[in-house]
């Protein structure tokens, strides 16, 4: 597993081979905020997503792919985002809320009731809804 930053990723490769999805998701905040060198105790922020080094990203969204048969991960998010015509307007966000299965019935779902499975739409894992549009820029810069 690559990193230009020197991260282990061998506890989110272990959560990921053991469906354990929702822990995952926390563990990929957690190794995204240490590729980007973050230093303080909040959270992920946009500015942190544009230091992710590429090679990072890159791992992190091979692992996703690799244990969920290609389900989930931020490149199926990107292709879904590319799909909808890449949007960036509050009406396309909520649309692709809606593709991921982050939105039901009009309304946003937290991170606690999201659907931690295989029966989860396609993309609806990592959970990236605060700082989305950061990765998907940072996907298309690294060209993954």
């Amino acid at each position: 597993m690559c990193s230009d930053r020197g991260v282990d990723y061998t506890t989110l490769q272990d959560l990921l081979a053991n469906g354990q999805w929702k822990a995952a998701s926390r563990e990929t905040t957690r190794v995204m905020l240490m590729a980007a060198r973050h230093t303080s105790n909040s959270e992920l922020s946009a500015s942190d997503v544009e230091k992710l080094p590429c090679l990072d990203l890159q791992t992190i969204d091979q692992l996703w792919l690799a244990s969920s048969d290609g389900r989930f991960g931020f490149s199926v998010q990107y292709q879904i985002w590319e799909n909808l015509g890449k949007g960036t307007d509050w009406d396309s966000y909520c649309q692709l809320g809606d593709a991921l299965g982050w939105r039901t019935g009009g309304s946003w779902i937290s991170f606690f009731k999201l659907t931690y499975n295989l029966q989860a739409p396609p993309g609806h894992l990592p959970f990236a809804h605060k700082w989305f549009f950061s990765v998907m820029n940072r996907f298309e810069t690294c060209q993954i």
